[in-house]
C-alpha cells in the first residue's frame, strides 16, 4: 500500500432503464415536476449515500508507514446528469434519455475521536477503503430497493426482471427500453469483443469499457434533444406522460384511502422451514398419533419473509456468508417491499432467536452462519465417530503387507490399501494429492477386497468422474447424487423394519468408495454417513484432495472430517508430473510457497493486456500441433471467459477448415445456476426460459424429463405459465415444488452453430444413449437433416433436429478449471485474473497446474498482482463450527497413519 491515492471513487447506482427515461419524461412533459422526478430517475439516495460515507462501517485513514481505525468523516458529492452520451452519432441524436446520478466519494477523511484529540489538528487524510468496493453488491441493492419504494408510492408498477433484485417500471415495452439504450449496447459489445461475456459477469471490464467507449462531454441544445427523444418515442408508439398520469392517479387514490405505503411481497415463501424441502431434517421424531395440529402461524413480515429466503438463498451455497451478502439478498427478493432497517431488524431477531450465528473465529467479522449448518457438521462428524470400532475387518495388516510386498506400489499407496482392508473403523479417508496414483491404488483394493468376497461400488461426484473410476480402477461407479436419492428414505428415517433388514443384509460385505470426496457437501457427507450407519455398511473409504476445489453446495467435510480425527491414509507422492520443474512448481503450489511456484514456471507465466486473456489463451493452444492439442487442456476460471476463450478458437479452426462443412444452427439451453430457494421465487422466470422436470409431478400433468417453456409470469398470484411443444399450458406455483432437491431445473436459452470438426461436451446425461455430463464428441458430420457425432469411446450417433439431447451441449475445446479438476494431459494452458474475488485461490492455482505432465502455461494480465494476490487468498472454505467455535470445535489429532508433506 502507497500514499498514491486517486482523488475519489465514483459510485453510479444500476438502476432500471425505465425509471430514467420515465424521469426524465416527466420533467420534458411537465413543467415544475423535478420534486417528482427526483425519486424515479435519481442516484444515490440518502441512505445508500450514508452507508458509502458512514465512518463507522469500515473506512480506514491513511498516513505513510501507517494505518489508523479510528472513527472518520467522509466527503462525498452528488451529481446528476440526464443524457447517456452514446457513441459517435450527430449531436441531436447522440445522447439517449438517461436520467442518472453518481455519488464521487472523495479519498480524504477527516478524523474524529480519539485521533482528532490527540493531534488537535482536524486535518483531512487519505482514505483506504476496501469495504466501500466489497459492499458495492449491498449499495446497489440497497440503492433499487428505496428507489422501487418510491416508485411503489408513486404509483407506478414494479417487475422484478433479474435474480439479483434489478427491475424495471411496469407498462414500459421492451421495444422502447432497447431502443432508447445504445449507450449499453456499445458498452457490451466492447466487453463481448475483449472476451469478458456478459457484463455482469465482468464488471471490472463492463467499467473499463464504459471507460473506453464513452464519447467527450460537449455542450448540448436541450430543447433538440428533448424534440428527437419525443419523436423517437412516438415513433415507438410509447406514451410517456400517460404512464406518468396513470401513476399520479394511482397514487392520488392510494392517498385517499389510505393504502400502507409498502406493498406485500409478491413472492413470500412457504410459512418457515418449508424451504428445508431442499433437504429435509431428520430428528429421528416420528409423527405422534392423535395430536392436535398447530395453529396456522400468521404470515411472516415482508423483512422477515424476506431475511428467511436470503438465509436460504445463501447458507445452499456457504456454510458461513457475510453479512452485506444476506442483506443485499434480502433486499433482492422483493424489490422496495421492506425498507433496510426493518431488514436489519429482522436478521438482529434471527440471531437472538438462535437461528443466525455472528462468527466468532478471529479475522472473521462480519460473517454468519445457521444453526443448521452448525447442526449438520456436527452430525457428520459425529457419525464418522459413532462407526469408529465398527466396521469390518477384510485382512489382517500383516497379511495386507504380505499381499503388497514386490509390487510397484509407493510408501503411501501401501499405507491406503492396508488402511482399507485392515482398519476396523467403518469410514476411512485417503488424501492423495494430485498425481499420487490414487486409482491404482483403488485398483490394488479392489482386487484384494473381492478376494475376500466383498463388493466393492463406486461413488463420484460427476457421472464423468463415476466413469472414469470405473474405467480405470474396476469399480462398478454411480453418481454419488443418485446413490442418495435412491436411499433417500433410508437417510431420513423412513424404514420398515423388514425394509431395513433387507437393505441390511444387502450391504454386509458392501465397501463404498468416495473418488473425489472434496467435491462432496457437508449435507452430502451427512446422509451418505446416515445411510452406512442404519444398514451397517462395513466400509465406507472417503478419497480426495483437500488442497483442491470443494464443492459446489456449502461445507468441506472431507477436510473438516480428517481434522476431526478420521483416520486417513496420505499420499503424497507425486508420480505425474514428468517434468522436474514442473513437479517443483505443484510441489511449492501446495507448500503455499507461491514465489517459488512462480519462480519456478519462468516464462511460463505470460503477462497480457487484460481485454486479451482470452486471445492469448486461445493463441497458445491453437499453436500446437493437432496430436499435441488432444493432449492439452485449456481452460478459464469463468464461463464468461471460457466461452470466448471458445469463440475464438473455432473462428480460427473455421478460417483454417478444421471446423469445415454445412452448418446447423440449434437452440441449446443454459443453467440459470438458480439455488432452490431462487426457483421458488416465480419473479426469476423470465418469458422464453425453460423449466425441465426431473420428477414427475401428477397434479400439474408433468412427466419426469418433461421440458416447458415460461409463456409469462403473473407476479400477482404468483404462478409462472408453461407450455409444451404440443401445445398444452400449465399454471405452476413454483414456491409449491421448486425448492425441492433435484426437482426442476431452470436454463435460458441462446443459439449454437454445428460442422464437421466441432467439439461439444454433453451437459446432462442421458443413460438411453449411454452420454454423461461433461463426456465429449466431435461432429463428425453435418448432413442429411442430421448431425453425426464421434463419441469418446468410438462409437457413432446421429441426432436429428427435435432431439432433446441436441439442446444439452456447449463448446469444449475450453473448459472451466472447476469442471477439469480429475482429468490428466500432458500440457496445461490456464488463463487466470490477476485479482478475481472469488476464483483466484490457491487451490484452483493448484488444480491447473497439477493437471499437467510435462508443461503448464499460465496467462494473466498481471504477473506481479497474481502472485501478490495468491500469496493472501488461499480458497479454504471457513466451517460452521470453525466460525461459531474456533476454540471448541470438535477436533482431535489426525491418527497414526498421517505423515508429514514432505515438501
Amino acid at each position: 500500500m502507497t500514499a498514491k491515492h486517486g482523488p475519489s471513487w465514483r459510485l453510479r447506482p444500476g438502476a432500471a432503464r425505465t425509471t430514467s427515461r420515465t424521469a426524465t419524461a416527466v420533467v420534458q412533459g411537465r413543467q415544475g415536476a423535478r420534486a417528482r422526478a427526483e425519486p424515479i430517475g435519481g442516484g444515490p439516495t440518502a441512505a445508500s449515500r450514508g452507508r458509502a460515507c458512514d465512518g463507522d462501517r469500515g473506512q480506514r485513514a491513511f498516513r505513510p508507514g501507517c494505518l489508523e481505525r479510528e472513527p472518520v468523516a467522509a466527503l462525498a458529492r452528488f451529481v446528476r446528469r440526464r443524457a447517456s452520451g452514446a457513441g459517435d452519432l450527430p449531436q441531436h441524436l447522440a445522447d439517449d434519455v438517461d436520467l442518472v446520478g453518481r455519488a464521487l466519494v472523495g479519498r480524504v477523511v477527516g478524523m474524529r475521536g480519539g485521533e482528532a484529540e490527540r493531534n488537535g489538528d482536524g486535518r483531512w487524510r487519505s482514505m483506504a477503503n476496501e469495504r466501500l468496493y466489497d459492499s458495492k453488491m449491498l449499495l446497489g441493492a440497497l440503492y433499487r430497493s428505496e428507489l422501487a419504494q418510491s416508485l411503489a408510492r408513486l404509483g407506478y408498477g414494479i417487475e422484478k426482471t433479474h435474480a439479483d433484485g434489478r427491475f424495471e417500471i411496469a407498462g414500459v415495452d421492451r421495444a422502447v427500453v432497447e431502443a432508447f439504450s445504445t449507450r449499453r449496447a456499445e458498452i457490451e459489445a466492447a466487453v463481448a469483443e475483449r472476451g469478458g461475456g456478459n457484463t455482469a459477469d465482468n464488471q471490472r471490464l463492463a467499467q473499463r469499457a464504459a471507460l473506453m467507449t464513452r464519447a467527450g462531454k460537449r455542450d448540448v441544445d436541450r430543447g433538440a434533444l428533448r424534440a428527437s427523444w419525443q419523436r423517437q418515442a412516438a415513433a415507438l408508439g410509447f406514451d410517456a406522460p400517460a404512464l406518468v398520469a396513470e401513476a399520479a392517479g394511482k397514487s392520488a387514490a392510494a392517498a385517499r384511502d389510505a393504502v400502507p405505503d409498502l406493498p406485500a411481497a409478491p413472492d413470500r415463501p412457504p410459512a418457515s422451514g418449508a424451504l428445508r424441502q431442499v433437504e429435509l431434517p431428520f430428528d429421528g421424531l416420528a409423527p405422534t398419533p392423535g395430536r392436535a395440529s398447530a395453529p396456522e402461524p400468521s404470515p411472516p413480515s415482508p423483512a422477515a419473509a424476506a431475511v428467511e429466503w436470503a438465509v436460504a438463498h445463501l447458507s445452499e451455497r456457504e456454510a458461513v456468508f457475510a453479512r452485506t451478502d444476506l442483506l443485499a439478498a434480502a433486499l433482492a427478493y422483493s424489490p422496495g417491499a421492506a425498507a433496510v432497517g426493518d431488514i436489519e431488524r429482522a436478521v438482529a431477531a434471527r440471531e437472538t432467536a438462535g437461528s443466525l450465528h455472528a462468527a466468532r473465529l478471529p479475522g472473521a467479522e462480519g460473517l454468519l452462519t445457521t444453526d443448521r449448518a452448525v447442526a449438520d457438521e456436527r452430525e457428520t462428524i459425529t457419525l464418522m465417530r459413532a462407526g469408529e470400532g465398527r466396521g469390518a475387518t477384510p485382512m489382517r495388516a500383516r497379511a495386507v503387507d504380505k499381499a503388497l510386498r514386490g509390487g510397484l506400489l509407493t510408501a503411501g499407496q501401501k499405507e491406503a490399501v492396508k488402511l482399507i482392508l485392515a482398519s476396523n473403523d467403518r469410514t476411512v479417508g485417503v488424501q492423495g494429492y494430485a498425481g499420487s496414483g490414487k486409482t491404482t491404488m483403488l485398483r490394488r483394493a479392489r482386487g484384494l477386497l473381492e478376494k475376500k468376497g466383498y463388493m466393492v461400488r463406486g461413488l463420484a461426484p460427476s457421472a464423468s468422474a463415476a466413469r472414469i473410476l470405473e474405467g480405470e480402477a474396476g469399480i462398478g461407479s454411480e453418481t454419488l447424487q443418485r446413490f442418495l436419492a435412491r436411499y433417500a428414505g433410508v437417510a431420513e428415517g423412513r424404514m420398515t423394519r423388514k425394509g431395513e433388514k433387507d437393505m441390511r443384509a444387502q450391504f454386509a460385505k458392501t465397501a463404498l468408495v468416495v473418488d473425489e470426496g472434496s467435491l462432496a457437501s457437508t449435507v452430502q457427507a451427512r446422509n451418505l454417513l446416515r445411510i452406512a450407519d442404519a444398514l451397517r455398511i462395513p466400509r465406507v473409504v472417503l478419497v480426495g484432495d483437500a488442497k483442491q476445489l470443494d464443492a459446489v453446495d456449502a461445507g468441506k467435510p472431507f477436510a473438516q472430517l480428517q481434522k476431526a480425527g478420521l483416520k486417513t491414509a496420505i499420499m503424497n507422492e507425486i508420480m505425474r508430473q514428468r517434468d522436474p520443474a514442473l513437479k517443483e512448481a505443484v510441489e511449492a503450489s501446495l507448500a503455499g510457497d507461491i514465489a517459488r511456484a512462480f519462480d519456478t514456471l519462468g516464462d511460463n507465466i505470460e503477462a497480457v493486456k487484460r481485454d486479451n486473456l482470452a486471445g492469448a489463451a486461445a493463441a497458445r493452444w491453437l499453436a500446437l500441433s493437432a496430436e499435441e492439442r488432444a493432449n492439452a487442456g485449456l481452460m478459464a476460471p469463468s464461463h464468461g471467459l471460457r466461452e470466448r476463450i471458445n469463440e475464438i478458437v473455432r473462428e480460427r479452426l473455421v478460417r483454417d477448415g478444421t471446423v469445415h462443412g454445412p452448418a446447423m444452427t440449434l437452440e441449446r439451453l443454459v443453467s440459470r445456476g438458480y439455488t432452490g430457494a431462487e426457483k421458488t421465487l416465480a419473479a426469476n422466470y423470465m418469458p422464453g426460459d425453460t423449466v425441465a422436470f426431473h420428477r414427475p409431478y401428477k397434479r400439474l400433468g408433468v412427466e419426469k424429463g418433461d421440458e416447458l417453456r415460461v409463456a409469462g409470469v403473473d407476479r400477482g398470484t404468483r404462478t409462472v405459465n408453461l407450455e409444451g411443444a404440443d401445445g398444452r399450458a400449465v399454471a405452476w406455483e413454483p414456491n409449491r415444488i421448486a425448492a425441492r432437491a433435484g426437482g426442476v431445473e431452470i436454463y435460458r436459452s441462446e443459439e449454437i452453430e454445428l460442422r464437421a470438426g466441432d467439439r461439444i461436451r454433453w451437459t446432462r446425461n442421458d443413460a438411453g444413449l449411454g452420454l454423461v455430463n461433461s463426456g465429449t464428441a466431435e461432429v463428425a458430420a453435418v448432413r442429411d437433416g442430421k448431425v453425426t457425432f464421434r463419441l469418446e469411446d468410438g462409437r457413432t450417433l446421429d441426432l436429428a433436429p427435435g432431439d432433446p439431447q441436441l439442446r444439452h451441449l456447449d463448446r469444449a475445446w475450453a473448459s472451466t478449471v472447476h469442471a477439469f479438476q480429475g482429468r490428466t494431459v500432458d500440457t496445461v494452458i490456464a488463463a487466470m485474473e490477476a485479482n478475481h474475488p472469488h476464483l483466484t485461490t490457491q487451490k484452483s492455482f493448484y488444480v491447473e497446474i497439477s493437471r499437467a505432465r510435462d508443461r503448464a502455461e499460465l496467462v494473466t494480465d498481471d504477473r506481479a498482482a497474481l502472485k501478490e494476490w495468491l500469496e493472501a487468498a488461499t480458497g479454504e472454505r471457513i466451517a460452521a463450527l470453525e466460525a461459531v467455535e474456533p476454540e471448541t470445535e470438535p477436533a482431535r489429532a489426525p491418527k497414526a497413519l498421517d505423515r508429514d508433506l514432505g515438501l
